[in-house]
């Protein structure tokens, strides 16, 4: 359907940033509104973790029993996200699809190593990893995000130094060891900018140090807060 409307189609969920781009002249000669397809905004567990609707509403996972048992930093950390407006009608797909540095749950689908599932025009799914080389996306429509639970992957948000930075740090585990590192310390105003070479070789090193390690000695109970209290700014 996108494809048969031209360039000037876009596809619209919550709609916070399709009007706002619309207002700053963005050309746009139709929408096509996902509001009605069923399933697109459900939260479902799948083998180790939850699969979460790319139209779920920010309020939603924050209120989501489910996301509160599998992943609770997420239903911690997502009260002070933005204000009530923007939380039950901003969806964490057009997070991912916007690309904008700014929105929270794009730095965590990062950082936990999300699955991203596509469908394509001709019918068929493509799951991509949230940290691909490259940073593009697939065409198609983006359903569903895939996020491993708490016992395997534990999420840590640091919003306190906002509007200038985020820092979310995504943790591997397995059977109480941290296996693999994965953080996001983003300016909030700027765009993501590549290391150069010095700044890749000590990511690596941080990595393979961390990686293996009792993940008590890394955090101990009550060393990183819950959460923290910061505006949002979109």
């Amino acid at each position: 359907m996108k494809a048969a409307a031209g360039p000037g189609a876009v596809y619209m969920a919550g709609g916070i940033d399709v009007v706002n781009r619309m207002k700053s002249g963005f050309p746009v000669t139709d929408l096509i509104h996902l509001g009605r397809i069923a399933g697109l905004d459900g939260i479902e567990e799948f083998d180790d973790g939850l699969r979460l609707g790319a139209l779920v509403t920010h309020d939603r996972m924050a209120t989501s029993p489910l996301v509160l048992a599998r992943l609770p930093a997420l239903a911690q950390t997502w009260p002070d996200v933005a204000n009530i407006r923007i939380r039950c009608k901003a969806t964490i797909g057009g997070n991912i699809i916007v690309g904008d540095p700014a929105y929270d749950f794009a730095l965590a689908a990062l950082a936990a190593d999300a699955r991203l599932h596509f469908l394509a025009a001709d019918g068929s799914t493509r799951i991509v990893s949230a940290t691909q080389p490259g940073g593009g996306l697939p065409d198609g429509l983006l359903t569903a995000i895939g996020m491993r639970s708490g016992s395997a992957l534990r999420l840590i948000f640091d919003r306190s130094l906002r509007p200038i930075v985020t820092l979310v740090l995504g943790l591997d585990i397995d059977k109480g060891r941290v296996r693999d590192v994965r953080y996001r310390l983003l300016p909030v105003f700027s765009e993501l900018l590549k290391p150069d070479a010095a700044m890749a070789a000590l990511n690596a090193i941080d990595r393979r140090a961390a990686r293996n390690r009792p993940i008590f000695f890394m955090f101990p109970p009550g060393s990183v807060p819950a959460k923290t209290s910061v505006a949002r700014y979109y």
